[in-house]
């Protein structure tokens, strides 16, 4: 899962984005409370109509995570405060180490990519075959998906 830092001007670490895209809301707070002291304080319920979904304590600092807008690419995650940015490094741990479904997705990639091979290659071969005997000046039988020696069918 990619992440985006937002720095602030000193250089510390003032909040980070994560792709949402494989990664639903529900995920996120459970990533959450896979942290080691970490709290749920709220979470929202579904269909409810607030950009920040999560609200957690950690090590004594509030959280939240929030969706901009409503509907957006990438969840934000950051401080109430800006003396929690000491604890934050932790929180975008937890996250860039959590695997959402990139194996899975990438093992699914590759064997669709080995079934449309496997049902191509016969009608690639075929077109290749047609193409050459074509080429040589022969008759193509599409029937036997042959190549005639001469040119009369």
């Amino acid at each position: 899962m990619y992440i985006y830092d937002l720095h602030a001007e000193d250089g510390s670490l003032r909040a980070f984005e994560v792709e949402n895209i494989l990664l639903s809301r529900r995920r996120a707070c459970k990533i959450v409370e896979s942290i080691t002291g970490a709290t749920i304080v709220r979470r929202t319920r579904i269909f409810r109509d607030t950009d920040d979904f999560c609200e957690f304590t950690l090590d004594g600092f509030n959280f939240i995570i929030e969706e901009p807008f409503g509907d957006n690419s990438r969840y934000w995650v950051g401080s109430k405060d800006a003396a929690g940015s000491t604890v934050l490094p932790k929180v975008r741990e937890a996250f860039q180490n959590h695997k959402t479904l990139e194996a899975p997705l990438r093992l699914l990639a590759m064997l669709l990519f080995l079934l449309v091979a496997w049902f191509a290659y016969p009608r690639v071969m075929a077109f290749v075959a047609q193409d050459r005997c074509l080429d040589a000046g022969r008759s193509w039988n599409a029937v036997l998906q042959t190549c005639n020696q001469s040119n009369q069918l």
